[in-house]
């Protein structure tokens, strides 16, 4: 079974330090444009030496990797060159047999690789929403106590547990 995982928000907590950079240098009411000029002009390199692995995460995909059960590969969007770079030099650094696959924005995750009965695990609802619209299996990462419209994880180990839901959710969807 091919899985697809995100980056920013499910593997480091990128999204959590970058938000409050961006509040930090453009106030509370900071505009789209601002964070994008935020993400294309960071050194990704030191920003990611900044964030931290959420729930294990790193160790948590060598063990779904070693158990052979999923086709792993991560699944993130860039906008920039170094950004992407950055990530690609993380990754070989602590998980270098994984599969990495940028997708530059605006180009949806679906559209970047064949979907259909394949997992996303993503932090972003859209880009679930998107997954399943086109043929995939979509599973929400999420730290918070909130009821979402996707089968919700809250750490990547949980993809190893013989969990019921997602493995119905997956057989359901192969039928």
């Amino acid at each position: 079974m091919k899985i697809y995982i995100d980056f920013d928000g499910v593997i480091l907590n990128t999204i959590e330090v970058s938000y409050k950079r961006i509040r930090e240098q453009f106030g509370e009411n900071a505009s789209i444009e601002d964070s994008t000029s935020f993400y294309r002009s960071i050194n990704w390199d030191e920003f990611l030496r900044e964030c931290t692995p959420i729930n294990h995460s790193i160790d948590c995909l060598k063990q779904i990797m070693n158990s052979k059960k999923y086709d792993v590969a991560i699944l993130t969007h860039v906008l920039s060159l170094e950004e992407e770079k950055a990530k690609q030099k993380y990754l070989k650094e602590y998980l270098p047999k994984i599969k990495y696959i940028p997708v530059t924005v605006p180009k949806p995750k679906w559209a970047a690789v064949n979907c259909k009965n394949s997992i996303l695990v993503d932090d972003y609802s859209q880009n679930l929403r998107e997954w399943q619209e086109h043929g995939g299996i979509a599973i929400k990462f999420s730290q918070k106590d909130k009821e979402y419209d996707f089968l919700t994880i809250k750490g990547l180990d949980e993809l190893l547990k013989e969990n019921t839901n997602i493995f119905n959710q997956i057989n359901n969807k192969k039928r």
